[in-house]
């Protein structure tokens, strides 16, 4: 018989931790089993998307101080979408995107998103 608190734990299991828009909120959740047969739950690993899979919406020039989540928050009205402008861009330093003034950003929708058709 498990504890309150192992079968809290059990019952978390097909809950999914992340919000809707966030990077991680498809990922298949998965178990390793240490030694002693405890699962050990993991999210499987996220990669970068193509850039051809993303649906760029439109371009961003990069300000002096800018920061991303201060380009997520103008463009897309959430600070915490920053990871659609990395994702975009292909970032694998998110904080080297917003570093160069001038630099033209693509602001994506996230993966599997069809850009809207103009009519």
């Amino acid at each position: 018989m498990s504890t309150p608190l192992e079968s809290l734990v059990e019952q978390s299991a097909n809950i999914n931790l992340f919000a809707p828009d966030s990077r991680y909120a498809n990922l298949r959740r998965l178990e390793l089993l240490d030694r002693d047969g405890k699962a050990i739950p993991y999210l499987k690993q996220r990669y970068l998307p193509k850039t051809g899979d993303l649906a760029i919406i439109k371009e961003y020039a990069v300000q002096q101080d800018d920061r991303l989540d201060l380009v997520a928050w103008k463009e897309l009205g959430d600070p915490l979408l920053f990871w659609r402008v990395a994702d975009a861009n292909q970032a694998m330093n998110p904080l080297e995107l917003a570093a160069t003034p001038n630099l033209k950003l693509k602001i994506a929708l996230p993966e599997g998103v069809p850009a809207p058709q103009h009519a």
